[in-house]
C-alpha cells in the first residue's frame, strides 16, 4: 500500500517503521478538515493515521453501526490496534469502540464530548434553511476566537446544513449523545483516557467533564486549554498536538 491512500470516505497514512496507528474521528458537522494540523503533526512524527473524510452525520443515524464501521475500516487498512482520538461526537464513538472492541484500542483521546448541540442552543433561528447568519452563529458557539475558524471548514459545514437528510441524521445522533452514559463508559474501559478540553467550550462544558465525568476513568488525564472553545485541535493546535504526542509516546 502506498504511503498515503486517499479514498472518498477516508484518508490512510502508513506509519514509519514500527510506530503505531492513530484513528481520528470527526464530529457531527465537521469532517477531516478539523484534524488537518494533527494529521500533519502525526505524519511528521512518523505515526500512521486513519481519518474519516466526512462528518459523522452521514449514512448511520445511531452510534452502534458507526462504531462497527470504524472497526471495519481499520480492518480494511490492516490496522490491528490503534489509539482512537475523537472530537465532539467522535469522542462518543472512540469511547464506544473502547467498550465494545477493547482488543482493537490501545488508548483513547477525547475532546468536546458529549456533543449535544441543537439549533436552539445556537441563538439564531433555523427553519429548514441554513442562512449565513445561522452558520456564523454556529461558528461563534464553537470557537472562543472566531478568527481561528478556517473558511473552507465553515463552507463545508454550511453545505451539510443544506442537506435535509444529513440534518435529520445529525439530530437523531445528537439525541443519542445526550442520553449516552459517559460516566459508566469511562469506568468500564481499561485503556488510558486522555481528555483535552477548551476551557470556554460552550457546547460541552469543561467544568462538567473536569469535576464530574473525568474522575470515572480508571486511568485518565484531564487537560484544560485556556482561551479555547469546543474544537481545541483547530483553535489551539500546537497545545492539543503536544498533549496528544506526549501521551502517544507514553503508550508505546
Amino acid at each position: 500500500m502506498a504511503r498515503a491512500l486517499l479514498d472518498a470516505d477516508f484518508v490512510y497514512h502508513r506509519p514509519r517503521g514500527n510506530l503505531p496507528h492513530v484513528v481520528l474521528l470527526p464530529g457531527l458537522i465537521a469532517g477531516k478538515w478539523m484534524w488537518e494540523p494533527t494529521l500533519r503533526a502525526l505524519a511528521e512524527s512518523g505515526y500512521g493515521y486513519l481519518t474519516l473524510a466526512a462528518p459523522m452525520a452521514g449514512e448511520h443515524d445511531r452510534a452502534a453501526p458507526i462504531t462497527t464501521s470504524v472497526i471495519e475500516l481499520m480492518d480494511r487498512c490492516g490496522i490491528t490496534s490503534a489509539a482512537l482520538v475523537g472530537g465532539s461526537f467522535g469522542s462518543l464513538i472512540a469511547l464506544d469502540c473502547a467498550q465494545r472492541f477493547p482488543q482493537r484500542v490501545s488508548m483513547i483521546a477525547l475532546s468536546g464530548a458529549p456533543g449535544m448541540f441543537t439549533a436552539r442552543d445556537v441563538g439564531a433561528p433555523f427553519r429548514g434553511k441554513a442562512t449565513r447568519a445561522f452558520g456564523d452563529a454556529v461558528v461563534n458557539r464553537l470557537f472562543f476566537d472566531r478568527r481561528c475558524a478556517p473558511e473552507y471548514g465553515v463552507n463545508e459545514t454550511m453545505a451539510l446544513f443544506q442537506n435535509q437528510r444529513r440534518l435529520a441524521i445529525a439530530a437523531r445522533l445528537m439525541r443519542e449523545s445526550n442520553s449516552f452514559d459517559y460516566a459508566a463508559a469511562l469506568a468500564r474501559v481499561d485503556v488510558t483516557v486522555l481528555m483535552i478540553w477548551g476551557a470556554h467550550d460552550s457546547i460541552s462544558p469543561c467544568s462538567l467533564w473536569e469535576s464530574v465525568l473525568a474522575p470515572h476513568a480508571r486511568e485518565g488525564a484531564f487537560f484544560k486549554i485556556e482561551r479555547c472553545g469546543h474544537v481545541p485541535m483547530i483553535e489551539r493546535p500546537a497545545i492539543f498536538n503536544a498533549l496528544l504526542m506526549d501521551r502517544l509516546a507514553l503508550a508505546r
